[in-house]
């Protein structure tokens, strides 16, 4: 006989909750308009990759130590770039000790009205 242990608890954050927009798009947007590095600022990660299993797994502790619980990424719709990562960035997470949670940023809503099965990551 083969015992099967329950699925693990399902916790999910009270409201209110702290979230914090989570931008999937480096290593491209760290050169921008001609500009290397387009920013003032230096992150401690260094000029990292969003596809990198071990920076997103560098970036989740950052963010629950801040007391963020979800995170809010930007995604730019099927096929792009961010829309090729926000697997990774889901496994990393699942891949943690960790009860953070993820919402994607449809982009493109800010400028038009989307179809509806445009706006279903892949």
């Amino acid at each position: 006989m083969v015992l099967s242990q329950p699925p693990p608890s399902d916790t999910q954050p009270g409201f209110p909750i702290r979230a914090a927009f989570y931008y999937p798009w480096f290593p491209e947007a760290w050169n921008q308009s001609g500009i290397y590095p387009f920013t003032k600022y230096t992150p401690t990660a260094g000029f990292y990759d969003s596809s990198s299993t071990a920076v997103i797994q560098q970036h989740i502790p950052s963010l629950e130590y801040g007391h963020v619980e979800a995170g809010i990424a930007s995604w730019w719709d099927q096929g792009s770039r961010t829309d090729a990562r926000i697997p990774t960035l889901l496994s990393a997470t699942r891949a943690l000790p960790s009860d953070f949670r993820w919402s994607l940023y449809y982009e493109l809503e800010g400028s038009s009205d989307p179809s509806r099965p445009q706006s279903r990551p892949t």
